[in-house]
């Protein structure tokens, strides 16, 4: 017969063991945790700081064309910076898209206040290339995965 002392002395080991076992878990869990969230401020600020500069050459803009248009109206830069700072990273391409909508008009009434003029903005130019890039890089990891796949799924070749 077992003493009753003994097992309990097992048993405390054990739940020691397992409490260990438990913080360990935890520690690497709350250190996983923390470095995903270091990548995600990273990721916000990258974002914030893409739509804040398009904002404010969408304000330059507005403000060269003021003298011609006075009904032309925007929000004050440091407002939409408040405002941003609040977004989550799905929200900031909503924005992008409404930035470009907005964008438009401004677009055109440049053209007929500037005739002969021709004007690039640079992040019109690295947005586009952007989006190609990234097409590209989609499909040609697309075609590697089916090539790899391929090559898996073929039967041994008996020579």
């Amino acid at each position: 017969m077992i003493p009753i002392c003994w097992m309990y002395k097992c048993s405390a080991k054990a739940i020691v063991a397992n409490e260990k076992s438990q913080n360990v878990w935890l520690n690497r869990r709350s250190m996983f945790l923390v470095s995903l969230s270091n990548v995600y401020k990273e990721e916000h600020e990258k974002k914030l700081r893409k739509c804040l500069e398009r904002y404010y050459s969408y304000v330059s803009r507005c403000k060269s064309l003021k003298g011609f248009r006075r009904d032309l109206t925007w929000r004050h830069p440091h407002e939409v910076e408040d405002e941003l700072e609040t977004y989550h990273l799905d929200e900031f391409d909503g924005f992008m898209k409404r930035l470009r909508k907005a964008e438009r008009p401004i677009t055109s009434l440049e053209a007929q206040y500037f005739p002969g003029v021709i004007t690039c903005y640079p992040e019109d130019i690295t947005e586009f290339f952007e989006k190609r890039w990234k097409r590209i890089k989609k499909s040609f990891v697309s075609a590697k995965n089916n090539i790899c796949n391929c090559f898996k799924r073929s039967p041994a070749i008996n020579q």
